[in-house]
């Protein structure tokens, strides 16, 4: 899979996730909604159903503090979203809208942009580029 797309379904995920545990979580719950009505609308009901029940577990993992439940639903809807659509371009436009659904914890909504970095080196130059962090050790 695409770095690209790794990337957008990583993001996707953990917005959902986060938005399940805070005031926003019927706005996750209607974009989950809509791409499901157009992909795979006979999963809809069922899916909006488990987004519910997910909330549910994840509040109650905040109020114990268990982080694990967080991260084991951010994996789930990682691959509930890579199962939306067969066309890699079609997954990514999908991702990127879901994305600029839901809105961040302070209210304010995220977006999506393409980044595109090109580089040469020649001779004995070397060339280190990061769309996030980078940790560089000796050789």
């Amino acid at each position: 899979m695409e770095p690209l797309l790794v990337t957008l379904l990583s993001t996707a995920a953990t917005a959902v996730v986060k938005s399940l545990a805070s005031s926003t979580w019927t706005r996750a719950t209607k974009a989950i909604g809509t791409l499901w009505r157009r992909v795979h609308p006979e999963k809809t009901e069922a899916v909006e159903a488990e987004l519910t029940q997910a909330r549910v577990a994840l509040v109650d993992a905040r109020e114990t503090g268990d982080d694990q439940v967080e991260r084991d639903l951010i994996a789930e809807w990682q691959g509930r979203l890579r199962q939306l659509p067969v066309d890699a371009a079609q997954l990514a436009e999908d991702l990127r809208w879901l994305i600029d659904q839901l809105p961040l914890s302070d209210g304010t909504t995220q977006t999506t942009e393409n980044v595109q970095m090109r580089a040469r080196a020649s001779g004995h130059g070397t060339v280190y580029q990061a769309g996030r962090d980078q940790h560089i050790t000796g050789r």
